[in-house]
Order: C-alpha cells, then structure tokens, then sequence
C-alpha cells in the first residue's frame, strides 16, 4: 500500500484543480505495473476564497473549469446523472454515471456467498454449460 497527500496553498473547488493534484502525485510513483484502487479524500471543502497575486494579472490561459463543474451540476440535478458525462462513460447502451456505493469494492458490490440466480441476474457462462 502506498500512500501520499498533498495540500493545496488555496481553497479549490472545481475538478481539474483537484485533478491537477492528484495527476501530480502519479506521476511520483510508479505506476508501470498497474494500479489496483486509487482513492482521492478532499477535506476542508468551501468556497475559494484567494489572495489577489500578481500572476491573476495574466490574461486567462484556460478555461473556467468552476463555470464548466457548475453547469454539469445543475444539468444532472435537473435531468439526472446519466444526463452529461465524459465520454469514458459511454458504452453501448449510453451514459454510464458511477453512482456512490456501486464501484467494484464498494458497499453495493455483488455477495460472493450468494449464486448468480439468487440476485436476480443470469450468467451466460453456466447458461451455456446447462445447454
């Protein structure tokens, strides 16, 4: 198990800062022969509240990602989750949100104890081995 953090100088609150973070921490470490789970905590969540510095002088090299993380909140809270999404989440049958408790080792994985039938799913491998 490896563990590393970082604290940002500033209040954040859109996911490419997060993201930004955690991209740096990865790069730390190596990752050649995989990654089995990667959890990210963010504490001390509020809004931004920074120091004007002379580099926000610039002209603005990016995009807003706070109005971008803003917009796709307020279309999901008013179409629902599978409404918008990054592409990574497409597959054959549309948008795919993660909801909370549905990843492979959360609280709402499968019952290893209890059989394919008993939770209401079929499985095409021992159907073919029955035919």
């Amino acid at each position: 198990t490896i563990t590393r953090s970082a604290t940002v100088p500033d209040a954040c609150d859109t996911t490419d800062e997060i993201l930004a973070v955690v991209s740096t921490l990865l790069a730390a470490i190596e990752t050649q022969r995989g990654v089995r789970l990667l959890g990210v905590v963010a504490t001390k969540l509020g809004p931004p509240h920074r120091q004007l510095r002379f580099d926000d002088l610039r002209p603005d090299e990016g995009g807003d990602g706070g109005r971008a993380d803003d917009t796709v909140d307020e279309i999901r809270s008013r179409f629902g989750a599978a409404a918008i999404g990054p592409a990574s989440m497409l597959d054959g049958d549309g948008l795919r949100p993660m909801r909370a408790g549905t990843g492979q080792w959360g609280p709402n994985r499968p019952d290893p104890s209890r059989r394919v039938e008993d939770q209401g799913q079929t499985c095409e491998t021992e159907h073919r081995a029955e035919e």
